[in-house]
């Protein structure tokens, strides 16, 4: 059982959150309680609304029309939303594709632009398509490479990895079964020194983490808006490079928006002069419409406002785990030091797909709840500052022991 002096403590704590009233932008089952904003985001109203604009009145109405009368424009305004969250330039950011393929791009433009050096260094524990992009490169276009998989949350093998002849690092800044955030700063410093470049993905971070780019010395990042952004289901993905760096960078997927001139439809290609350049394609317009609200609520809030409440969420949780959940067979599996977490706790249990099973279920009108599983026994409970609650805290807890405790 739980003592219901954290009932208490999570009734103060909504009772004095600033962030509180966010929870209204959101649309909201009260039969469900979510924690897998690390995975997709909740849908919120304003989101909504636009992409039903997008629907009844510009593709319905204004038809071929309307790519120039809104959609082009909505490429840069999409990608100077994000610049401003993420506290860079707003030349250095654009929003296209997916995720995996502009990790795809990058990836293949430093190592094309590192010659001489045949080492790519990736963590063992990276997101799986991370690595699977980067051992296709190696297998197929850079054969003479060789990709070495190292513990990234170890900050010592870092250092021990790192020479003059590493080419590229690939990390997530937020790992994605563990929470651990990565040290940025260290990593690129050490990196700059000896002329590696590094590429991170920040799909479990941006949106949740108080990020400055140019104060970590980040020179080359992606990332996805569908998790914290909350701009839908495969919604378009982003991409950075610091504007030092984009004109060395080649585009291996060349395509016609790309090119400097696309609407001259010329038979040579010339690449953009600009951060353009990495784009592909025509832009899908449905998963790109959601970028811009979804980023404007996450301004409106406060990115710092954001991380602290989150920060708060985390440490709720893991206090009632240590009086309760440490003593029915859970396992805590992310730090417990909030500066080394991102957005969400990760626990392990010898029946983490069993009591998954029962947290999704509803029985005798009890409520849903949401996390996610992640074999072979994590359970993530992913925080959203702006829709999640103290009490959504407690009233998962409680429904834990009581599962595990039948």
């Amino acid at each position: 059982m739980i003592d219901n002096k954290f009932f208490e403590k999570a009734e103060l704590l909504d009772r004095n959150d600033p962030l509180k009233n966010f929870a209204k932008e959101f649309e909201s089952d009260p039969n469900v309680i979510y924690f897998d904003g690390n995975s997709l985001g909740k849908p919120n109203l304003s989101t909504i609304e636009t992409l039903k604009g997008v629907i009844d009145t510009e593709w319905k109405q204004g038809l071929i029309r309307s790519w120039e009368d809104t959609w082009l424009d909505l490429l840069a305004k999409s990608a100077h939303a994000i610049a401003t969250l993420l506290r860079v330039d707003k030349e250095e950011i654009w929003v296209c594709d997916n995720t995996s393929t502009n990790l795809y791009k990058l990836a293949f433009g430093a190592l094309k632009l590192q010659k001489g050096r045949n080492l790519v260094i990736s963590d063992f524990n990276n997101f799986p398509t991370d690595s699977y992009i980067l051992e296709g490169l190696v297998s197929h276009s850079f054969p003479n490479h060789t990709l070495n998989k190292i513990d990234a949350s170890n900050f010592e093998m870092i250092v021990s990895s790192f020479n003059e002849e590493v080419a590229l690092v690939c990390l997530s800044h937020v790992q994605y079964k563990s929470g651990q955030v990565y040290d940025m700063l260290k990593i690129n410093q050490l990196a700059d020194k000896l002329g590696i470049l590094v590429l991170w993905d920040l799909s479990h971070s941006a949106g949740a983490l108080d990020l400055d780019l140019k104060a970590l010395g980040c020179k080359m990042a992606v990332g996805c808006t569908y998790k914290f952004m909350n701009a839908g289901p495969g919604s378009s993905a982003f991409l950075y490079v610091d504007k030092d760096l984009i004109a060395s960078l080649e585009n291996p997927i060349a395509g016609w928006f790309s090119h400097e001139r696309p609407f001259d439809f010329s038979g040579e290609f010339l690449a953009a002069n600009s951060i353009r350049k990495f784009s592909t394609g025509t832009s899908n317009i449905l998963s790109l419409a959601g970028v811009v609200p979804g980023v404007n609520l996450l301004l409106l809030a406060d990115i710092k406002s954001i991380r602290t409440k989150n920060v708060a969420l985390t440490e709720f949780f893991i206090e009632i785990f240590d009086a309760c959940l440490s003593k029915l067979g859970f396992i805590l599996e992310s730090p417990r030091d909030s500066s080394l977490r991102g957005s969400h706790v990760s626990i392990s249990h010898h029946d983490a797909a069993k009591i998954m099973k029962e947290l999704n279920e509803p029985s005798d009108g009890k409520i849903v709840f949401l996390p996610d599983f992640r074999p072979p026994n994590f359970i993530r409970i992913g925080v959203a500052s702006l829709n999640n609650s103290f009490q959504d805290i407690y009233q998962l807890c409680k429904r834990l022991t009581e599962i595990v405790g039948q």
